[in-house]
């Protein structure tokens, strides 16, 4: 299974690095306390709701298989769609995202699902224990 997730893994982080890249050069020229602040913290709380809700549907469920909380986050249709989406928008849509607010949509978009794709990995053994649910191989 490891040869599964860790190129996913390694996917995700290199996501994560680009993310924080694109973020880093649209917020050179802003000023760090009303702009840089509420980005960041916008950003990271949608990427802990992403994880939450994504725990959220397995509280309930009794037994688990090994691999099924990581998989869920890395190999989610959904989040690669988004980060397709907000990828393309950073390098494409250069003349048609020009405002404050839509680079800063991307942005958003696309650090909430690849930093909550790996938190959500990481996560999963923690989350296991605490609820107290059976891990089948």
């Amino acid at each position: 299974m490891g040869l599964i997730i860790v190129p996913v893994m390694v996917f995700w982080l290199a996501a994560l690095f680009f993310t924080c890249r694109a973020g880093f050069y649209w917020m050179v020229d802003k000023s760090l306390f009303p702009d840089g602040v509420l980005l960041v913290l916008a950003a990271v709380t949608t990427a802990l709701l992403y994880v939450f809700f994504g725990l959220l549907k397995f509280r309930t469920r009794s037994k688990v298989w090994a691999f099924e909380i990581p998989c869920f986050f890395l190999l989610n249709k959904y989040a690669f769609a988004v980060f397709s989406c907000a990828a393309a928008a950073h390098y494409f849509g250069g003349a048609f995202f020009t405002g404050d607010l839509a680079r800063a949509l991307i942005f958003i978009a696309a650090f909430a699902v690849a930093f909550g794709g790996v938190l959500g990995c990481f996560s999963s053994g923690a989350f296991i224990k605490r609820y107290n649910i059976t891990e089948t191989y």
